[in-house]
């Protein structure tokens, strides 16, 4: 396993994938079903090379155990995009604006889940 990729969220795989999908305007239920594939990419690739997921300790029990393979947000997306210079730093900061928007209206967490 190479240096630093147990902490890492956006595999250089995972950017090429979100380098060649990303087009400006991409509806936030297309972006949404983007992460959510890219969450499964990632545990794909964690798993490939054998890179466990971290230790969580129960508040209650005390019961350590693995946690799953953590899930990729919108804003994780939205920051891979800058990562990757597909967007400027004034496209981010106006695709997160929208994006905060659409989940205040459509009462979306920072998954795209329904909030409960």
């Amino acid at each position: 396993m190479a240096a630093g990729d147990a902490q890492r969220v956006w595999y250089p795989e995972m950017l090429n994938e979100l380098k060649q999908h990303w087009s400006p305007g991409m509806p936030w239920d297309e972006v949404i079903a983007f992460c959510n594939r890219m969450t499964i990419m990632r545990k794909e690739l964690a798993i490939s090379r054998d890179i466990e997921p971290p230790m969580m300790r129960c508040h209650e029990c005390g019961t350590r155990a693995r946690a799953d393979y953590p899930t990729i947000s919108v804003r994780s997306l939205i920051f891979a995009l800058q990562k990757i210079k597909v967007v400027s730093e004034d496209e981010l900061k106006e695709i997160d604006q929208d994006w905060k928007r659409h989940q205040r209206k459509t009462g979306l967490d920072g998954y795209g889940r329904k909030k409960s």
